[in-house]
């Protein structure tokens, strides 16, 4: 039977302890910031209104962050769902589907970046 040894196991177990404290605050940001400005070129406009009230927040703690972009305009739902009088205008999914690949890649090239600066 073989015997495998590992040198320097202690100094890769500190490397890979530093790897927990990756921050995503700064990509979640980045994400929100163009699904607002996505949901924004998209959103029908009469008055304006639903257009200027889309807006996003990004929430931290010591474990996580999340992020959303919304509207509180009491309409909005009927706008982007449609009724059976008015159709669907999917400003908010349309937006998603439309940056879903480059948050994606954001959130991919920010871990990468980290994970080369603690290594």
């Amino acid at each position: 039977m073989g015997t495998v040894e590992i040198i320097n196991i202690d100094r890769l177990i500190g490397k890979l302890g530093r790897l927990q404290n990756i921050n995503l605050t700064k990509p979640m940001k980045e994400s929100c910031y163009q699904l607002e400005n996505s949901a924004k070129s998209k959103a029908p406009v009469d008055t304006g209104r639903l257009k200027g009230s889309i807006r996003n927040e990004v929430t931290e703690s010591d474990t996580y962050v999340t992020g959303k972009v919304f509207t509180d305009v009491e309409y909005a739902r009927y706008q982007e769902y449609g009724t059976s009088r008015v159709p669907e205008r999917r400003y908010m999914r349309g937006a998603l589907a439309d940056n879903r690949n480059l948050i994606k890649q954001k959130f991919v090239d920010h871990i990468k970046s980290e994970v080369r600066s603690k290594i």
